[in-house]
């Protein structure tokens, strides 16, 4: 009799570990499977950004194809380079997206300038050569004048800032 009771509570207790572990493995999976929710609010994104062209009155003119190439810098919030690009007249036209990746942490300001249609006419940056934003100059070029003893200046096409 004494080993029927023996036999019964070693298979109840055998069943009580059984379920135990069958308990913690089931804990274990779940938690182990399950999402972490993070506010990712502050991780720096890939965007995109698009040149449009507007003229004196505010009209779009991006498709018209005045616009022939564009530069265009983008400093970060200490005013030093972080990308520069540029856009053909056909890209110009195509509002073709500029791919803006940045790695973590990112930067809190971004400050972007484009210049469009520079020609021989004007003096302008290297973009190699521009390192902070106070690098940036456009100028019109001039000439000594051969009727007058005085500079003239050259007439650039459309200038877009």
């Amino acid at each position: 009799m004494r080993e029927q009771e023996e036999t019964i509570k070693q298979q109840k207790m055998n069943s009580t570990n059984k379920y135990s572990f069958i308990l913690v493995a089931v804990l274990l999976t779940v938690m182990l499977s399950s999402c972490l929710k993070e506010d990712l609010s502050v991780c720096p994104r890939p965007f995109q950004i698009t040149v449009k062209v507007v003229d004196a009155d505010g009209n779009d003119i991006t498709e018209s194809g005045d616009v022939e190439q564009v530069i265009m810098f983008v400093f970060d919030e200490e005013e030093k380079i972080f990308k520069s690009f540029y856009l053909s007249a056909s890209e110009v036209k195509q509002r073709k997206a500029l791919q803006i990746v940045m790695d973590y942490p990112g930067h809190s300001l971004l400050k972007f300038v484009a210049w469009g249609n520079l020609d021989e006419n004007v003096d302008y940056s290297n973009i190699s050569d521009v390192k902070e934003l106070k690098d940036l100059y456009v100028r019109v070029r001039s000439a000594d004048s051969e009727q007058t003893d005085q500079r003239m200046a050259y007439s650039p096409s459309d200038l877009f800032y």
